[in-house]
């Protein structure tokens, strides 16, 4: 998986209650092409254990404001993910990570971004959409080109014939 600080919308962002927008967006209207034809993907690393919440939705959305709140559209949305889950990487064991493959309605044009020469949503983003009120709980989000988990081990002492 090969990553780009300027793919990067959340680092380290706390989530408390309600819905949450990412603190970063990508501005479509300098990166238009981001892998046209290609597999995009959300990519979601819990990287403080939440506590205290019920459970957290993720969605990926367009909009026609860095803000997130004029014209969004959302393309993909997690399921529910339980609070039980939502726990980040201690010594060796691994953190929850999610994955959203993104529509390629990225590019398209929408009813609210038809007024914009048809060049489809200018900004996307994420919104982090909680269950109950998290007291401790952060994430770090970036939208990449395929995807890899990094968690495949396999026994020591074959042999290979």
């Amino acid at each position: 998986m090969i990553t780009d600080k300027n793919l990067k919308v959340s680092t380290n962002q706390a989530i408390t209650t309600g819905d949450i927008k990412s603190t970063d967006v990508i501005d479509l209207a300098t990166a238009r092409d981001i892998g046209e034809g290609e597999d995009l993907y959300a990519y979601v690393t819990v990287t403080e254990t939440f506590a205290g919440g019920t459970s957290m939705t993720v969605q990926v959305v367009i909009a026609s404001d860095d803000a997130l709140s004029v014209g969004v559209q959302r393309i993909n949305q997690s399921d529910a993910v339980p609070l039980v889950a939502l726990v980040a990487p201690t010594g060796q064991k691994q953190g929850y990570v999610y994955a959203l493959k993104i529509d390629p309605v990225v590019s398209g044009v929408t009813a609210a971004t038809a007024s914009q020469g048809n060049l489809g949503a200018r900004y996307l983003g994420l919104i982090y959409s909680v269950a109950g009120t998290f007291t401790a709980g952060k994430v770090s989000a970036e939208f990449v080109h395929g995807i890899q988990d990094g968690r495949k081990s396999y026994a020591s002492g074959f042999t290979v014939v």
